[in-house]
């Protein structure tokens, strides 16, 4: 049969519907969805695997299921490859014929030297763990000392009460034995430790829960919100860049922690590591200010976590740009 031009452009209920009336079969499908991704790929360049071949085969014999037949994309997350792409500070109207790198603008040519060799960054290399091994050192002392005050809370209820003596006659005292007063005085000392141990123990469990994730956020719900944040101080910042720094041409890298609440509100704002100028120190500090609020937690994040520390590293261009590694 003739597939229509607008096949693949179903949604999946339509296509469905129409394997199961026998009107087309799999492999038209798929046929007509390799059609449409050659066509329109190259302009969004959005599919890295296409195994068209395979997809053909697997249509042949679709299997059972409610959508067997019916082709999809699946969105790749795990395996994607980095790109690396070079900030340049200069561009140029013609594009060179053969690019050497991936950069944000075309620059045909440039610098002092024939030779083959790549512009590096004057600023100084971190260190790339710094930041993560500093949060992880964190969230190691609090669990630890969360652990040893639980010890302590509990080896205080297993001691045995001490009884109050009876007032002893003369004849019955022995010297080496502490008296009735200092038995009691003891006990209330102990009752008294064992209710600041308590009250401690609620208080610091009452206190808000706080998560530490650096630039390389592990899960994908801390991912997620974090880049989102990330952009909102980029874009403000660089509609907000310093008129000073760009005056006096000053550059350079800051490590700055954010704390925000579950509201999108900013609770502090602290410089871990100075870029060494005040101006841009003070500069990052306002940035973040002014694009306060954020977006508040969604709920995967706010069901354990009230305070949301970020700790990355933000840099003041050549280019007069601000950006976060």
């Amino acid at each position: 049969m003739t597939i229509p031009d607008d096949l693949a452009a179903l949604d999946v209920t339509a296509q469905v519907a129409l394997l199961r009336a026998g009107d087309v079969t799999g492999s038209e499908l798929v046929a007509a969805a390799i059609t449409r991704a050659e066509r329109i790929d190259p302009t969004v360049n959005a599919i890295i695997h296409s195994r068209f071949e395979r997809a053909l085969d697997e249509a042949a014999a679709p299997g059972d299921g409610p959508c067997a037949g019916v082709p999809i994309v699946i969105k790749d997350l795990g395996r994607a490859q980095p790109i690396e792409v070079a900030l340049v500070n200069a561009k140029t109207k013609e594009k060179p014929t053969k690019a050497d790198v991936l950069a944000q603008a075309n620059l045909d040519g440039g610098g002092n030297t024939d030779k083959d060799r790549r512009a590096k960054s004057p600023l100084p290399v971190l260190p790339k763990d710094s930041a993560q091994n500093e949060i992880t050192v964190a969230t190691q002392k609090v669990d630890e000392l969360q652990r040893q005050a639980s010890e302590l809370l509990t080896a205080i209820k297993a001691m045995p009460s001490v009884p109050v003596a009876p007032k002893a006659t003369e004849a019955e005292e022995k010297p080496d034995l502490p008296s009735s007063s200092e038995m009691m005085q003891r006990t209330l000392e102990a009752m008294r430790l064992e209710a600041q141990i308590a009250k401690d123990m609620d208080a610091y469990q009452k206190r808000p829960k706080r998560r530490f994730v650096g630039a390389r956020a592990e899960e994908y719900r801390f991912a997620r919100y974090v880049e989102d944040w990330r952009l909102k101080v980029e874009r403000v910042g660089n509609m907000n860049y310093p008129e000073a720094a760009r005056a006096r041409k000053l550059y350079g890298s800051l490590l700055l922690t954010v704390s925000i609440r579950a509201d999108g509100s900013v609770e502090t704002v602290e410089v871990s590591r100075s870029s060494g100028h005040r101006i841009l120190d003070a500069a990052a500090v306002r940035i973040v200010e002014m694009s306060a609020p954020y977006a508040a937690f969604p709920p995967d994040v706010r069901r354990d976590t009230d305070i949301l520390h970020i700790t990355r590293t933000w840099t003041f261009t050549k280019g007069d740009e601000l950006v976060s590694q």
